[in-house]
C-alpha cells in the first residue's frame, strides 16, 4: 500500500505537476509484468482511497483519470491542507479503459 502525504493539488486537479505525474507514472509501472484483471483491479479499488489510472497517449505524453477518490480530493482542496491517502495507480490501455473502469468500479459506481 502507498500511503503518503497528498497536497490535493498535485493529483485532484489538472495540470497535474511533474513531481505528482512522475510518482503516479512509477506506481503504474509496477504492474507492467503483470495483466491487471478485473478481479485485481476491485481489490485495488477497495483498498485505496483513491486510484488513479494512468496511459500513454499517442503523442507521448502521460494521461491520467482519478477512477475513485475525486469527491473526497475535491473535499479536500475545497478546505485546503493536505491529507494521509492510500494511493495506487494502475496502467490502462488508454482513456477510455480508465473511464471504463472508473465507471465499473470507482467514482461513478457510487451514483447508480
Amino acid at each position: 500500500m502507498n500511503d503518503f502525504l497528498v497536497k490535493v493539488e498535485t493529483v485532484g486537479c489538472s495540470p497535474m505537476n511533474e513531481n505528482a505525474k512522475r510518482k503516479l507514472v512509477e506506481m503504474a509501472n509496477a504492474w507492467r509484468y503483470d495483466v491487471v484483471d478485473t478481479g485485481q483491479l476491485s481489490s485495488i479499488v477497495t483498498h485505496h482511497n483513491v486510484v488513479v489510472g494512468i496511459w500513454h497517449e499517442a503523442n507521448g505524453d502521460v494521461g491520467h483519470l482519478i477512477v475513485k477518490g475525486k469527491p473526497e480530493l475535491q473535499s479536500i482542496a475545497d478546505h485546503g491542507g493536505t491529507a494521509a491517502l492510500s494511493i495506487a495507480a494502475v496502467p490502462f490501455i488508454d482513456s477510455e479503459e480508465a473511464a471504463a473502469a472508473r465507471h465499473v468500479f470507482g467514482d461513478d459506481r457510487r451514483i447508480v
